[in-house]
């Protein structure tokens, strides 16, 4: 009953427009017994699982039939986490593509200066030309600190003249106004193709992004003068196109958190690319924790994810969740490497937290009853 209880609970904070940063389950990205139950029915399942093993502990403590019940619970448990990675849910699509992921380390106290905008400029553009053999280079979020229009013909088409020469394609964050309804958006733009593409973010920061209050409050602010702002929030989830065959699911920084809402770009996606600004958390263990959730977000979905932020941590992670790479934080440094496309569907990118609610229900009823039957 525990293990299903934490489900369903989990489930509901998961799917609120909350940070469901605290899920039981992010524990558990190095228990590799049981981290495949994550690609059938997502972490929820994961954490419900973990629940499940301390009952299980507990039954040994309540007469033979409760150690009975505790030793079958538990070895049907190890069986299902064994049974699901002997699956090749995924499989190799195309050849090994060549990456760069840039981290530029700008303080976070001086990113958004009018007088850092032509050093980052130089800056990212300087450690991408040490690459020219690269297939695909990827900035992090938001990397150059102005609007995309106020520096498309300065910067941006100088770079994409550059990058139609060696043949690569970069993706990299930005700052989008759409000018026909005067909103703005926290984007990704891949450039270097015959068109640029283009991803809004859709899961927005509360406070950060978006100042979550109602109308009437809104109206007062504007009464008083109050300055208030918000970016718009992203429609589309589809996957991003990167070159003709070559897709990836984006994730821009807290968009993490949220596999739900990452699978609607699955299968499509080739891979996965999370881009983030984690400066903010400083020395705290707010990028490790960050690094974590994405590195499960690639066993969910059984994708290679690549993850290039401005101080880290940026990494190169398979689709086990296994770190092949990654740069030390606070470094101005370039990662390379190589991601291997995939294609392939796992039950948790085909059916998403439905299953672990379907499961949760399943085994919650009957142990509720059993629970009442067995009172006095």
């Amino acid at each position: 009953v525990l293990g299903e209880g934490v489900s369903a609970g989990e489930v509901l904070r998961a799917t609120m427009r909350r940070a469901p940063v605290l899920l039981g389950a992010w524990l558990l990205v190095l228990a590799a017994v049981v981290l495949p139950i994550a690609l059938a029915a997502g972490m929820i399942a994961l954490g419900g699982a973990a629940a499940i093993a301390g009952g299980v502990l507990l039954q040994f403590r309540s007469g033979h039939a409760g150690r009975v019940a505790g030793f079958a619970v538990g070895i049907a448990l190890l069986t299902s986490g064994w049974a699901l990675e002997q699956v090749q849910w995924s499989q190799p699509s195309g050849e090994r593509i060549a990456v760069a992921l840039m981290q530029g380390n700008i303080r976070q106290d001086e990113k958004w200066l009018e007088t850092s905008l032509v050093p980052t400029m130089q800056r990212y553009w300087s450690l991408t030309e040490e690459h020219p053999e690269v297939d695909l280079v990827v900035w992090p979020e938001a990397a150059i600190p102005a609007l995309y229009h106020q520096l498309d013909r300065a910067y941006y088409a100088q770079v994409e003249d550059e990058l139609l020469n060696t043949g690569q394609r970069l993706l990299t964050g930005t700052l989008v106004r759409d000018f026909d309804r005067q909103v703005y958006f926290n984007s990704a733009v891949v450039l270097g193709g015959e068109e640029r593409r283009l991803y809004n973010k859709r899961h927005l920061v509360p406070f950060g992004e978006y100042f979550p209050v109602p109308d009437f409050v809104r109206r007062w602010l504007r009464l008083m003068n109050l300055p208030y702002s918000d970016f718009e929030t992203g429609t589309d989830g589809s996957a991003l196109e990167i070159s003709p065959g070559l897709s990836v699911a984006v994730m821009i920084c807290y968009e993490a958190v949220f596999g739900d809402e990452l699978i609607t770009a699955l299968p499509d996606a080739d891979f996965l690319v999370n881009i983030s600004n984690d400066g903010w958390f400083g020395r705290s263990i707010g990028p490790q924790q960050h690094f974590q959730i994405a590195r499960m977000r690639a066993i969910e979905t059984q994708r290679w994810l690549l993850r290039a932020t401005n101080t880290g941590i940026t990494s190169i992670v398979d689709q086990h969740g296994r770190v092949h790479d990654r740069l030390p934080q606070f470094e101005m440094r370039v990662l390379r490497g190589d991601v291997q496309p995939l294609e392939g569907t796992t039950p948790y990118v085909r059916f998403g937290n439905w299953l672990v609610v379907l499961l949760a229900v399943v085994l919650l009823v009957p142990g509720l009853v059993m629970r009442f039957r067995a009172k006095p």
